[in-house]
């Protein structure tokens, strides 16, 4: 009786392990790895942590898509060559509405507004191609500056909390602005 628990408890700790080691399996998320968004003189900037491969295949992309409802693109930037490497990193990140040097704008920034659910994609031409996201939102901070925040779990609604810590004011700065 004990032998047939041993083998299905090892076969289902076999194929945890399995999935769990090959975090590519989960294709459902509609991304390969996340991205990164920061604030560059107060406008969401876009990169991702990659290799520093450069891509070699033309038709690299970046665009900003609004999650509400139809969700519309924002704004969309694709790279015709393949030569320039994308942003891989916070000092090569992409200032949103702004151009990339050998690409097209296939959609002229639209404003961002506050208080709402937006995500970047950032896809690749590196390997057989790869798709960086991340989720934020933009909201105003007590003293009128923006401000990066997580969506809500509905992923219609925008919370109050900083993507990041590194986002929310240091305790000097809260007591003395």
């Amino acid at each position: 009786m004990l032998y047939p628990l041993r083998f299905i408890l090892s076969a289902c700790l076999l194929v945890t392990g399995i999935f769990l080691s090959h975090p590519a399996l989960a294709i459902s998320k509609g991304y390969s790895a996340p991205a990164q968004v920061i604030l560059k003189d107060g406008v969401p900037c876009f990169f991702a942590e990659m290799s520093k491969e450069k891509p070699t295949l033309a038709g690299q992309t970046i665009m900003v898509i609004d999650h509400r409802g139809t969700m519309p693109t924002m704004w969309q930037i694709d790279e015709r060559t393949g030569i320039p490497p994308l942003p891989s990193n916070a000092a090569q990140c992409i200032k949103y509405g702004t151009s990339w040097p050998t690409g097209v704008t296939t959609t002229a920034p639209k404003p961002l507004q506050y208080g709402v659910p937006y995500f970047t994609d950032i896809e690749t031409g590196i390997g057989n191609g790869a798709n960086f996201r991340v989720k934020f939102c933009l909201l105003e901070d007590t003293n009128g500056k923006p401000l990066l925040t997580k969506w809500a779990k509905d992923g219609k609604h925008c919370t109050n909390r900083p993507l990041r810590d590194v986002d929310r004011p240091g305790l000097l700065e809260w007591i003395f602005t």
